[in-house]
């Protein structure tokens, strides 16, 4: 195999389950949009059903760390597969049954599975480190990571090729025929997922109740020198990348001819290049993980500005690309750290924090970002976002723990 934690079939099966889970996410995410505009034709409903599916990242991510350092992390990857096809199997029977789905509905049921996809990473990161060596961690991630940004990917073109073909072949159910096959697609997340052995955190005494374990996790991180300036960071690295899809979609109208095969071009560079970027990081790991953040941020920020200078397709495409190549190389490095500087009992609880430092600012940064984007037109956003980037690489250099933090060769040989 190309990746030799590949044959370790615990990490492999949780990759899949991953993998499958990730998919199932990026299409319901997709298909809830598409069934807003279908019914509203208002894009504004479009974009708050967006943030309500990512509210529960910002609230629910901390309790969710607790979860992942006092349970069966397994089990709770299980019951987060199993609910999401029930939910989203509940959704389109009922759908069948009274012939269509009110518009408050689709809220309700975005804002649930994203509560249950809130659960599902802080246990999958403090999985890998148990399920694979110190010396396959940068491996592991790598692959981890090239998953998470291609099912994105995958789940545009299969959405909309899906929804496509369900509107020829039954017009009337295409949604819920979309919804049940989105329930299976959990479903066989799950069956991978079922395969690898119980992960019981290990920590000498479980706390006497939830409150008190969330106290203790933001601690750890407040305390560590390095953890606490990577929340900060990615907080704000996240608040500036926030309005990208929106900003692309204005893009593609104001400056390409708002056709959708170019705007599918435009998502399938950035994400294409991240994950050609994140499976070369897996077979060429970095130690020097302050710097490669730094640097990572800062060069993406430059490129984020000459996209605001790039009225032809082909230069933006390019620096699409770009940028896409060198956000992991400020990712990867940091998650891998947190992994192997972290004990197992705080695995949990310091992965959420750093879900809600990020994807938990999206709503806020959206709403910003929509405003900003309506009062200032598209160039202007592209260069308040580059600078936004560059800045969170110049304030990384200037924390001394953060910018010497590094690796251990051990935690990043190759086999």
């Amino acid at each position: 195999m190309a990746y030799p934690v590949l044959k370790n079939a615990n990490f492999r099966n949780l990759w899949l389950g991953q993998s499958i889970s990730q998919l199932g996410d990026a299409f319901y995410y997709l298909v809830f949009a598409f069934m807003v505009d279908f019914i509203t034709k208002d894009p504004r409903i479009v974009s708050a059903v967006l943030v309500v599916q990512a509210l529960p990242f910002l609230f629910i991510s901390p309790i969710a760390g607790t979860f992942a350092d006092r349970l069966d992390r397994r089990k709770i990857l299980l019951f987060c597969d199993i609910s999401s096809s029930v939910i989203l199997g509940l959704a389109g029977v009922g759908t069948i049954v009274f012939g269509s789905i009110a518009l408050p509905w689709i809220f309700v049921l975005g804002f649930a599975l994203s509560v249950v996809n809130s659960f599902f990473g802080p246990a999958k990161n403090a999985c890998i480190p148990r399920l694979v060596p110190a010396n396959e961690l940068s491996e592991a991630n790598s692959l981890s990571s090239a998953t998470q940004y291609l099912m994105p990917l995958i789940g545009i073109a299969g959405s909309a090729g899906l929804m496509g073909a369900l509107e020829q072949v039954s017009p009337k159910h295409s949604f819920a025929i979309a919804m049940l096959i989105n329930a299976a697609s959990f479903l066989a997340s799950a069956y991978y997922v079922r395969r690898i052995p119980s992960i019981i955190p290990e920590r000498e005494g479980v706390q006497q109740n939830q409150l008190q374990d969330l106290k203790l996790g933001l601690s750890y991180v407040a305390k560590h020198p390095v953890l606490r300036v990577t929340v900060f960071l990615s907080f704000l690295t996240s608040f500036f990348i926030g309005p990208f899809f929106p900003v692309y979609i204005a893009t593609n109208r104001e400056w390409f001819g708002g056709h959708y095969a170019k705007l599918g071009l435009m998502e399938a560079s950035f994400f294409g290049s991240m994950v050609v970027s994140s499976l070369w990081l897996g077979k060429n790991p970095v130690t020097k993980v302050g710097i490669a953040f730094c640097w990572g941020v800062l060069v993406t920020g430059g490129f984020i500005v000459f996209m605001a200078l790039s009225r032809n397709f082909g230069w933006f495409l390019l620096w699409n690309f770009a940028c896409g190549f060198s956000v992991p190389f400020a990712s990867i490095p940091v998650t891998v750290y947190c992994q192997s500087a972290v004990p197992d009992e705080f695995r949990g609880r310091v992965s959420s924090v750093m879900m809600m430092s990020g994807q938990g600012v999206q709503p806020l940064s959206i709403a910003i970002g929509g405003y900003a984007l309506a009062k200032l037109g598209v160039a202007p956003m592209y260069i308040i976002m580059g600078v936004g980037f560059m800045s969170a690489g110049f304030l990384g250099f200037l924390f001394k723990p953060f910018r010497t933090a590094r690796l251990s060769e051990a935690d990043t040989k190759v086999p």
